[in-house]
């Protein structure tokens, strides 16, 4: 498989880890402690932030047509998708390819759409996707 599809699968998992933790972080607050979080007051600025912007509203209202109402079942499908891909290489080569395409260009979509829970992260916005870019190397070398 093609570096470039590979990094977008990487956004792709960065976006589903970050997600999947920040959903379980709010659920597992109280709602006093949600109030006081300052990660949570970031990521609601940064949401209202990057609504004035036409790009993002675009990218956001994109996902949300693609996803059919679930985004988290299709961030988890288009992953899963890409590592299934990228393991198999002696599956038929055009298939796959088309897979691997569609995987990237949706996990870029959901990595877009969740920038406000992601840029919050301050370092982590950086780190984690060369973690998960790395991951999905080391699981698919």
């Amino acid at each position: 498989m093609a570096p470039g599809p590979g990094l977008l699968h990487a956004l792709g998992l960065t976006a589903l880890l970050v997600s999947e933790w920040a959903r379980r972080h709010a659920r597992s607050a109280g709602e006093s402690e949600l109030a006081l979080d300052p990660y949570l007051r970031e990521v609601a600025r940064t949401s209202a932030d990057l609504a004035d912007a036409g790009f993002y509203r675009f990218v956001a209202d994109l996902f949300d047509t693609l996803c059919l109402g679930q985004p988290r079942l299709g961030l988890w499908a288009a992953v899963y998708v890409a590592i299934v891909v990228r393991l198999n290489r002696r599956g038929p080569h055009r298939l796959q390819n088309v897979l691997s395409r569609l995987a990237a260009t949706y996990c870029l979509l959901g990595y877009l759409t969740l920038l406000p829970v992601l840029i919050p992260l301050d370092a982590g916005f950086f780190l984690l996707p060369g973690i998960c870019a790395a991951a999905v190397w080391l699981v698919t070398r």
